[in-house]
């Protein structure tokens, strides 16, 4: 094997290693995920794809991964495990993809320099982190990747797209982004036949665009007649958001550009400009400039994301990573008749192993804070919550009964693992009435509405909710009222009097239970005065008069 082949093939070994250790130090599943787990629980179950059996609420935004972490339970694979298991290897798939892509973008020959952006990719922490967490963005990352890779190797052969229509409509039925991403690709592909002057699209192109359909139509035709709404549940949420939300995104998007170096790039772009005859770095560049400037505008409109790590933005970094490596190839050629090939190579594996070093930096300081930047929560953050709601719905399915049905507020662990008892979400998730008629109430992603005690506990309208609005749908009151929860580190929790006032007259009381494993280990919650729970038994006897709302 020639030298530059086994230095090519031993730097891309070295890469999937340091990915592999980069998500095992990680290695975690967010709260968000049991959502599309419950989902996919149902669906293997009991033949629905729903969150309450018998609701038809789309409350998740990953339809093909939702079925394929279903099918996986099909063959008794549970989704904790197997929604890393494929999180991971799609990841290492994507630095596959990229190295690919690399050497595509100069006619096929393959060289080392293939595998910066394979090494960039595996050092940054996002791309790392949301192998793990249990969602669907390494497999929306895949895909995407996988229709880029398609439709730049048949453009940079002169060849019209055609197959690459396959892997963007796959990415369009992992996230709804998908059909954004594509439409901007069919830009970028009009764009280059107005260049060309090619008024008239070919036979190919127009096949290219079908395709996409084909697949997309029948989908979008099916979930709308499923679920009864065009959109999914959370977009009703996230385009209710306030004048706030914007300033969140662009914040988000500031973060991600100052954690990733972003600010060097521009520089070093410009320093390693492509020359006119490197059509490959050219058409690189046009490309991602035309996916990553209207995706930020996107990203910041709907306020970026509550999970730290820069989850919403990690299918765009094999194309800033892929950038990068075209900026350092050339600003190394030009350097080198100056300073040596040995010092320009020295040079770039500087640069790659200080941005490695301040990644991983940026990864361990998102592990280790337990907290929040501006709403932003790091993945130490996450990890917490859904332990900790993870060991509470373990407890919850101890005590509940068939006929229970439970209040939450955060539609994820707490409810998987209490089994199939009704649950609503206080957040509106995977409840069509709060997404479509309650009013917002913040500007922080996925967090913008949220149901009041009229609605909860007596579903009556909330206040400010419009005219129109029609009357909720009838429901049971909840056993276990848990949106309102609190922790307690010494023992059990003592409301203020007008709360437990309020409460009382309603019909529920505050109950307290010690729940192992659980850091603060007391996790307080209402209970219906009639109803035995476990170890809090029924209460008799009629409530006070009713008690004016205590103060929020």
């Amino acid at each position: 094997m020639a030298a530059p082949r086994l230095a090519r093939l031993a730097l891309v070994v070295g890469a999937a290693a340091l990915l592999a250790g980069h998500i095992l130090l990680f290695n975690f599943v967010t709260d968000d995920a049991y959502i599309s787990f419950r989902y996919a629980r149902n669906l293997a179950q009991h033949g629905q794809l729903v969150f309450n059996l018998g609701e038809r609420v789309e409350g998740f935004t990953n339809f093909l991964w939702t079925v394929t972490l279903a099918g996986c339970m099909k063959l008794g694979a549970r989704p904790e495990v197997s929604s890393r298991v494929l999180g991971a290897l799609l990841a290492l798939g994507g630095l596959l993809l990229t190295l690919r892509l690399g050497a595509a973008l100069h006619g096929g020959r393959r060289t080392p320099w293939d595998a910066v952006a394979p090494l960039l990719l595996a050092a940054t922490g996002g791309y790392a982190a949301w192998a793990s967490g249990g969602l669907e963005t390494q497999m929306f990352t895949f895909c995407f990747l996988a229709g880029v890779a398609l439709y730049l190797e048949d453009h940079l052969r002169g060849r019209d797209p055609l197959l690459a229509a396959v892997p963007f409509a796959l990415a369009a039925l992992t996230r709804p982004e998908g059909s954004f991403l594509f439409a901007l690709t069919l830009l970028h592909r009009g764009l280059c036949d107005l260049r060309a002057r090619r008024f008239r699209p070919s036979r190919r192109e127009l096949a290219f665009g079908g395709l996409f359909l084909l697949i997309v139509v029948p989908y979008f035709a099916w979930r709308w007649r499923y679920y009864g709404w065009p959109f999914p549940n959370t977009f009703y949420i996230k385009s209710s958001g306030g004048p706030g939300t914007v300033d969140r995104g662009l914040y988000y998007l500031w973060r991600f550009v100052v954690d990733h170096e972003l600010l060097v790039l521009l520089p070093l772009v410009v320093v390693g400009w492509p020359r006119r005859d490197e059509r490959g770095g050219r058409v690189l560049l046009g490309y991602a400039a035309l996916i990553v400037a209207p995706f930020f505008v996107y990203v910041a409109k709907v306020g970026g994301d509550f999970m730290g790590l820069y989850r919403f933005l990690v299918p765009l970094t094999p194309l800033l990573a892929l950038v990068a490596q075209e900026a350092l190839r050339r600003a190394a050629e030009r350097a080198a008749p100056h300073a040596g090939r040995p010092a320009a190579a020295l040079a770039v594996a500087a640069v790659v192993a200080l941005f490695a070093a301040s990644s991983f930096g940026a990864s361990l300081r998102s592990l280790r804070t337990i907290g929040a930047d501006r709403g932003i929560d790091t993945v130490g953050y996450l990890k917490k919550f859904a332990d900790d709601r993870a060991l509470v719905g373990k407890w919850f399915a101890t005590v509940l009964r068939p006929d229970d049905s439970m209040t939450v507020g955060g539609a994820g662990a707490q409810p998987y693992y209490a089994g199939n008892v009704p649950t609503l979400d206080a957040f509106g998730l995977t409840n069509a009435y709060i997404a479509h008629w309650v009013p917002a109430v913040t500007d922080r992603p996925g967090h913008q509405k949220f149901a009041c005690n009229e609605y909860v506990v007596e579903n009556r309208p909330c206040p400010g909710t419009k005219k129109d609005a029609p009357p909720p749908p009838p429901r049971p009151r909840p056993t276990v009222v848990c949106h309102t929860y609190r922790l307690g580190e010494y023992g059990p929790y003592h409301p203020p009097p007008g709360d437990a006032a309020y409460w009382r007259n309603q019909g529920y009381e505050w109950v307290s239970a010690r729940i192992p494993g659980l850091n603060p280990p007391y996790y307080s919650f209402l209970k219906r005065l009639d109803r035995e729970l476990g170890p809090f038994p029924a209460r008799t006897g009629a409530p006070p008069p009713r008690a004016a709302a205590p103060e929020p």
